[in-house]
This record gives C-alpha cells, sequence and structure tokens, in this order.
C-alpha cells in the first residue's frame, strides 16, 4: 500500500465500524437476490391453474423483498455519504493547516491557481471517490457476487456461460488502465493550467490593455481552453467506449445464455421458471455491473486527484518554530551572528542586530540585498540557516511567538488589502473586538483622514487587492491595522513607497508620542527616514554595520484628529 492510499484511508480512522456496518447491510441487502429468485421460479412454474390470490401473494413477496433491499440501500447511502463527508472536512482540515506551511514559491499567480484547485476541485474528486467506493462499488461488488452464487444455484450450465464474461470484462478494463490514466492526469493538468492562466489574465487586464496585449493574452488562454477541450474529449470517448464494449460483451452473453436455456427448457433439463428467475437475476448482476463501470471513471479520478494532494502535502515545510514558552514580550528583538540562504542564494552572513524598548533602529541597504528578509527572520516567518533569534532575551526556539507576534505590528511595502470592508481589512488577525476609540485612535495616528470620505466610511467595500484605494491610502490602511494591535515593536518595511518622507516621519512622530516605550525597526532607504533613527544598520554582502546616529526629533505636527465612521 503505498503513502498516498495510507493517508486517505487515516481519514476514516475510527469509522471502522460504521462501515462494517455498511457493509453488513450491503451483504444483507444482496442476499435478498436468493429468496427473490426462488419466488419468482415458483411463480413461474407453478401451475397457471393457480388462485390469482396465490400469484399475488408470491408477487407480493416478490415485491417486499425488493422495497426490504432499496430501504437498506437508502440506510447505507446515508451512513457512507455521513462518513465521506466528515472526512473530506478531515481533509480540507489537514490543507488549510499544509497551506500555512507552503514554501515561499506559491506567492506566484500559477501556484496559487494551483493550490486554490487543490483546495476545491481536487477535494470535492476525493469526495466523489469515497462516496464511489463506499456507496456504490462495495455494495454493488457484494450485490454482483451474491447474485452470481444465485445463479450457480439456479443452474450450474447457464451459470457458466455468465462466468466467461468476467475475465473478458476484466481484461478490456486492464486494457484502457493505463491510457485512461494517462488521460485523466492530462486533462487535470490542462484543468489546472486553464485555472492558473484565468486567475493570472484577470490580475493583467490592464497591464495587457495598456500594453496592446490583449490579443496576444487571448491567444495564450485560448490554447490553454484548446488544450483543455482536447484532453477532455479523449478522456469521455475513453470512457464511452469502454461502458459501451463492455455492456455489449454483457449483451452478447445474455443472448447467449437465452438461446442455450431455451434448448435445456426443450430438452426439460431446465424449467420455464428457472429460466426467467435466472434471467432476471441476470439483468439485476449487469445492473450492479454497470453501476460499478460508472463509477469507475469519477474513482480513477479521485485516485488521481488524492495522488496530486499528496504530493502537494508533500511540498509542505515544516514550521520554523515549534516553542511553547509562554512569554510577555516587551519589544527587545536581537539577531546573533545569523545567516540565510534564499533557493541557495546566501542573503544574510554572520549577521548581528539589535533593537530596544524605545528604540528606533533602522536598516538601510541596496534593493535587493535582503532587507525584507530581516523582517521576516524577526516574525519568525523564516528559521535562519545558522545562529539564533532572541525576544526579550529568550531564544525563539523555545518560545511561543504567537505571543510575540501578538505584541508586534507589521506594515509590508506591499501591503495585502483583501476583498472585503475597510473595517474587516483593519481588525483582521485581532483576537478581540475592537471599540470605537481603539479604531479611532489608530486610524488618526496613521493619519488615515480618506476614510472620512469612504461613501461608507470604515463600511466601505475596497474590491480585490484594495482596488478602490490608492497606493497612499493602501499604505495607511495597513499601518493602522499593525497600530491597532498596540504594538510594543512596530515595523515598517519601505514605508516611503507610497507615503512622503513627511507623512511617515509624521506618522512616527504621533506613534512616538503615543508609545515612547515601543520599539521601532525602520526598513528603509530614504535618507530622510534614517536620519530620526537611534542607530543605523547598513546592509551590504550580507554583513551588517551598525552605525549610532544622532537622531532628529520626531515632533509630531499640529492637526485635527481624524474624524471616522
Amino acid at each position: 500500500m503505498n503513502a498516498t492510499a495510507r493517508y486517505y484511508l487515516r481519514l476514516y480512522r475510527g469509522a471502522e465500524g460504521a462501515i462494517a456496518l455498511t457493509t453488513v447491510a450491503a451483504i444483507v441487502q444482496a442476499l435478498l437476490g436468493l429468496p427473490m429468485s426462488l419466488l419468482l421460479r415458483r411463480l413461474f412454474d407453478q401451475d397457471f391453474s393457480q388462485s390469482i390470490a396465490s400469484t399475488a401473494g408470491v408477487a407480493s413477496a416478490i415485491l417486499a423483498l425488493y422495497l426490504a433491499g432499496d430501504a437498506l440501500q437508502l440506510w447505507q447511502t446515508d451512513r457512507v455519504v455521513r462518513l465521506t463527508k466528515a472526512s473530506i472536512v478531515q481533509l480540507r482540515e489537514h490543507l488549510l493547516e499544509a497551506m500555512y506551511r507552503l514554501p515561499r514559491v506559491h506567492d506566484r499567480a500559477s501556484e496559487v491557481g494551483r493550490v486554490q484547485a487543490a483546495l476545491v476541485h481536487e477535494v470535492e474528486r476525493v469526495d466523489a471517490l469515497g462516496s464511489g467506493v463506499l456507496a456504490r462499488i462495495v455494495p454493488a461488488s457484494l450485490s454482483a457476487a451474491a447474485l452470481f452464487a444465485v445463479l450457480a444455484i439456479l443452474s450450474w450450465q447457464l451459470f457458466l456461460i455468465a462466468l466467461l464474461v468476467l475475465p473478458l470484462t476484466w481484461g478490456l478494463t486492464l486494457l484502457v488502465r493505463r491510457p485512461a490514466r494517462a488521460s485523466l492526469d492530462r486533462f487535470h493538468r490542462a484543468l489546472e493550467d486553464a485555472s492558473a492562466g484565468s486567475l493570472a489574465a484577470l490580475q493583467r487586464v490592464d497591464l495587457a490593455r495598456i500594453t496592446g496585449a490583449v490579443a496576444r493574452e487571448r491567444a495564450v488562454q485560448r490554447a490553454h481552453f484548446d488544450e483543455l477541450r482536447s484532453a477532455g474529449h479523449r478522456v469521455a470517448w475513453i470512457q464511452a467506449a469502454l461502458g459501451l464494449t463492455q455492456i455489449e460483451v454483457s449483451t452478447a452473453a445474455g443472448i447467449v445464455i437465452l438461446v442455450v436455456g431455451r434448448s435445456l427448457v426443450g430438452s426439460g433439463t431446465l424449467s420455464f421458471g428457472t429460466l426467467i428467475a435466472f434471467y432476471v437475476v441476470l439483468a439485476m448482476v449487469r445492473a450492479q455491473v454497470s453501476a460499478v463501470i460508472v463509477t469507475l471513471p469519477a474513482v480513477a479520478s479521485g485516485i488521481a486527484a488524492l495522488r496530486r494532494l499528496d504530493a502537494l502535502l508533500g511540498e509542505t515545510v515544516e514550521l520554523p518554530y515549534r516553542g511553547t514558552r509562554p512569554i510577555a514580550f516587551a519589544g527587545r528583538i536581537a539577531l546573533e551572528r545569523v545567516a540565510f540562504d534564499y533557493r541557495d542564494q546566501p542573503v544574510l552572513r554572520d549577521a548581528s542586530l539589535m533593537v530596544e524598548p524605545g528604540e528606533i533602529v533602522a536598516v538601510a541597504g541596496a534593493n535587493g540585498a535582503g532587507k525584507t528578509t530581516i523582517a521576516r527572520l524577526v516574525l519568525g516567518l523564516e528559521r535562519p540557516a545558522h545562529g539564533r533569534l532572541c525576544a526579550d532575551d529568550q531564544d525563539y526556539d523555545a518560545i511561543d511567538l504567537a505571543d510575540v507576534r501578538a505584541r508586534t505590528g507589521y506594515a509590508a511595502q506591499d501591503p495585502t488589502i483583501f476583498a472585503a470592508t475597510l473595517h474587516d481589512n483593519l481588525t483582521f488577525g485581532l483576537d478581540h473586538t475592537p471599540g470605537e476609540i481603539e479604531i479611532a485612535g489608530a486610524l488618526d495616528l496613521a493619519g488615515a483622514e480618506f476614510v472620512a470620505r469612504l461613501p461608507e466610511g470604515r463600511a466601505s467595500w475596497l474590491g480585490d487587492e484594495g482596488a478602490r484605494l490608492s497606493g497612499g491610502e493602501r499604505q495607511r490602511l495597513s499601518i493602522a491595522r499593525a497600530l491597532l494591535r498596540d504594538p510594543v515593536l512596530l515595523i515598517l518595511d519601505e514605508p516611503t513607497n507610497h507615503l512622503g518622507a513627511a507623512e511617515t516621519r509624521a506618522i512616527l512622530a504621533r506613534f512616538r508620542a503615543a508609545r515612547p516605550e515601543a520599539a521601532i525597526l525602520l526598513i528603509s532607504h530614504d535618507p530622510a527616514m534614517l536620519a530620526c533613527a537611534d542607530r543605523i544598520y547598513w546592509l551590504e554582502d550580507g554583513v551588517l554595520h551598525v552605525r549610532f546616529t544622532a537622531p532628529q526629533p520626531l515632533v509630531p505636527p499640529a492637526r485635527t484628529p481624524v474624524a471616522v465612521r
């Protein structure tokens, strides 16, 4: 049993008793075929001069058995659906947990599309796999096996003819299994490419218009759609051809059985009632086999999806830190002789840095030097190859980093603004519901006057990636979100990307006046911003060179507090 199968079976751990019970129900349902066939034979073998009441009694018994079988099937299906849906909830939870441990390569649009397809479409296919196996294939296979035994009891001669169909049908299935699997893999790859391509195209609509690349973009997406059409056509053709061929084989076997059975009845070897019963039971076998055949494509698709999900889960990495010791974080951070590589390229080597409460510490350097990497290290999103990080003199490996992050405010140089209201973006990640005074205070410190001008204030919908806001407004919202956490450590990564130096210094001045004991880590290349730092670390060739400065005083400008609604 491979790793993928073992993982899938673990989803049903603890449900073994329920699965066994549904299997027993399927067996009982299958065994009802024997008394039904015997009653059917009696119905046609009895003297036709028998009373209508006698015939009706036998027919009623057959109907009662049939209805009992349907009731069992309905109950079994309900139980199976409950089991499979519960397992799918587990699978979605595992994937959601793994999503937060994916490598940073998944920041690319194509990879985001692939992960999105896995979380939505692939899980649905695995759901169909579980339902197909437990609700259809298992009971249908058990029923077919029991009904085959009934055929042997009714007539061994006709049973041997029916038995010849099995290896032929199985051989046809084996014959097309490899090309069918390859076709399914090609189809799902094409589906993933089309989904990721569509997502990327939507993100590039304005760029395509501006650069005149609309026709080229449409051609690229059309190629994806053509490949999806071709792959889907081949999958559908193979599945239809297999199903029709198997039906034709069983139909031919039925005709042969009818001819041989007629001759056996003529010779007196077989009764007419037995032939009718045999033929009816054979039709029931064909129905069960057809149920299996119809379900096989969904099962094959589910197995392929499960393989891809298993591969995706295999790409996840362990969290950088697993410490659990609580810490009342006060804002002191230290990097001690840290080395860090990204994609096998050295970014930091023997880098040391200290941030004390009440200080403004700046990290400066050329673009691409690794300044943002320092912020990610401080936040515990990355782990150094060598060296260590400490918070309040305690090693990151020992402490619960959730306590550090809860007291840290971070505003990225490219803020994450998602499709929701401004209020939802502002309060995202808080473990409490902030009051109006808290919200107004954070917006005021960030100088977010624009909120009062929005049609619906904080309830305004911002659109995908904050499309309704300017770059500076997105930056102020990101800073306000960081300040709403009442941080003891504030990290600002290139805040002047969208704000002027004077505006950013005003924000720092207001925050410093409100929280003089807080530490500030400022990542910037702007000389006007570096001038307000107590200490500057220059990052060059992976090494931090420290320089103490005489910082310019931060004086909050006179202004009217922001009115928000």
